[in-house]
């Protein structure tokens, strides 16, 4: 999946402050954690995009790169990963 240009924009426009604020993905994400999708696009963009649908969804999701595309992660069920997977579907274009 690829992130819009507005989509980047809008992130880019009206999140600034959380552009330096990427942490590494948690161990608990990469050793338990079931991959959602794959995501290109820069850092910053990824971070606010996953970690604005944690906290809307209520979820346990975290990302890293890999070879330059972020991999996105859930600690959760079944239901949780199509939950995620819809919601950030429908962000992505």
């Amino acid at each position: 999946m690829l992130l819009s240009t507005p989509l980047q924009q809008y992130i880019q426009e009206h999140y600034p402050q959380l552009e330096a604020e990427h942490k590494p993905c948690e161990e608990e994400y990469l050793k338990h954690g079931m991959l959602i999708m794959k995501i290109d696009g820069k850092p910053d963009a990824v971070e606010i995009l996953v970690r604005s649908t944690a906290s809307i969804l209520d979820l346990k999701l975290d990302w890293y790169y890999d070879f330059g595309i972020a991999q996105v992660l859930l600690l959760g069920d079944n239901n949780d990963h199509i939950k995620a997977y819809n919601f950030l579907n429908s962000l992505i274009k």
